[in-house]
């Protein structure tokens, strides 16, 4: 499978994220332009909004599981 990460494009200057984390940027993104193409894979185009959606989807079923702040999980992926 090959991927590739998408770019927004706006007329709307966006905020100054050179001090802000990788989380803070992506939801910077997410507010203004939810449904600008984030991933480009072989399976179709993921949004933003798409990509956050799945991510909380991982993590309430982390939580399910008994994992918190603070602990260490490993994530295994098909190559």
């Amino acid at each position: 499978m090959s991927m590739t990460l998408g770019s927004v494009t706006t007329s709307t200057p966006m905020p100054d994220v050179a001090h802000r984390t990788l989380p803070a940027a992506f939801d910077a993104v997410l507010g203004r332009t939810p449904d600008a193409p984030l991933l480009y894979a072989d399976d179709g185009t993921y949004t933003y909004a798409q990509a956050h959606d799945r991510a909380l989807r991982i993590a309430g079923g982390m939580r399910a599981l008994g994992v918190t702040a603070g602990d260490r999980v490993v994530l295994m992926l098909d190559n």
